[in-house]
């Protein structure tokens, strides 16, 4: 408990609650005691009720941020495939809130502000100041808090190469053209890149947004820590196969929409791949050396030429579904 009421400073929560009960049943204003069901935040490690307190925090004043972002979607500078995302988009940044980036949590970027300790004053810099600019003093000390998480995944469009320097990976990679990631944070990392990227270097940070959905349990539940249903992929590839475990995926997706894993699914897609390993590995076997290192058009069959302008079609066909993001007709 903090100073707000000084009997109970210092005391943990359930130890206050009792002495508030004895204080209110002293008073005489103490109506009832009962239980009641209700939902409360519980820490996934402990199990222990999230309890909210006030704190003092930092915010970031977000309506100038937002506009330039909102326009470059609306303009088509940047979209979002499936398209219906956008309406994601716009519906979180146009009734935007300012953004609350302090955490107290030990690993990240540290507030970049500094307290005197003499007069209090704050002072935001990019290094600590050599003195107070209200008092002169040199007692200095800096936020203990750290930023938001995803305002430092913010900057990784840039930060990356190297920015804010002029590097070659800047000037050559940046911006980029897809990015690739999972519908529950366009408003989280996605949104945040766009401003952010066209906050600090005036471009946009890609100009497509490809957005899948999540791989689910057989149930049809969010894998989490929580629920203990998480799915480690290296152990499914040890079992079944890299690419078993891709198939498996890929084969009943529909764009946009979330996937259900099971181990089934990954064992029929391994029993898929072997024949077409074990196919592969007759014709391989039947075929001359020489003529798969090098030959005349002279030195194929009718049969050989057929299937050659089969795969000349497969090829076209699958490269039209990739530049149209069209994964699962990939598999088909």
């Amino acid at each position: 408990m903090l100073d707000l009421v000084p009997k109970y400073e210092g005391m943990d929560l359930i130890t206050a609650r009792k002495e508030i009960i004895k204080d209110l049943e002293n008073l005489g204003v103490l109506e009832k005691i009962e239980d009641y069901t209700h939902n409360v935040g519980k820490c996934y490690r402990c199990h222990n009720t999230v309890e909210p307190r006030i704190s003092m925090q930092w915010f970031m004043k977000m309506d100038e941020l937002a506009k330039p972002a909102i326009d470059v979607v609306k303009s088509g500078k940047v979209k979002f495939v499936p398209e219906r995302f956008d309406k994601s988009y716009f519906h979180w940044m146009e009734n935007i809130k300012d953004w609350c980036i302090s955490r107290q949590i030990w690993w990240g970027h540290r507030i970049p502000a500094y307290y005197c300790d003499d007069c209090k004053e704050v002072h935001v810099a990019r290094e600590m100041p050599k003195e107070c600019k209200k008092c002169g003093s040199k007692d200095l000390h800096q936020d203990p808090d750290t930023l938001d998480t995803w305002f430092s995944s913010a900057l990784w469009p840039f930060s990356t190469m190297g920015w804010p320097e002029e590097t070659e990976d800047f000037k050559y990679f940046y911006p980029t053209n897809t990015l690739v990631t999972a519908y529950d944070i366009i408003f989280f990392w996605v949104a945040r890149m766009i401003f952010s990227s066209l906050e600090h270097t005036k471009e946009i940070p890609f100009d497509t947004v490809f957005m899948h959905g999540l791989v689910r349990d057989a149930q049809g539940r969010k894998m989490s820590k929580s629920l203990g249903n998480g799915i480690d992929p290296v152990d499914i590839i040890n079992e079944y196969g890299a690419d078993s475990l891709r198939f498996s995926l890929v084969q009943n997706m529909t764009l946009g929409n979330d996937v259900k894993y099971s181990a089934e699914k990954a064992g029929s897609a391994k029993n898929f791949a072997n024949k077409i390993w074990n196919a592969a590995k007759f014709a391989l076997s039947n075929t001359d050396k020489e003529l798969l290192e090098e030959y005349k058009e002279s030195d194929l069959s009718l049969e050989d030429k057929w299937l050659l302008n089969k795969l000349d079609k497969l090829v076209v066909e699958v490269t039209n579904h990739i530049e149209k993001y069209e994964v699962r007709n990939c598999s088909k």
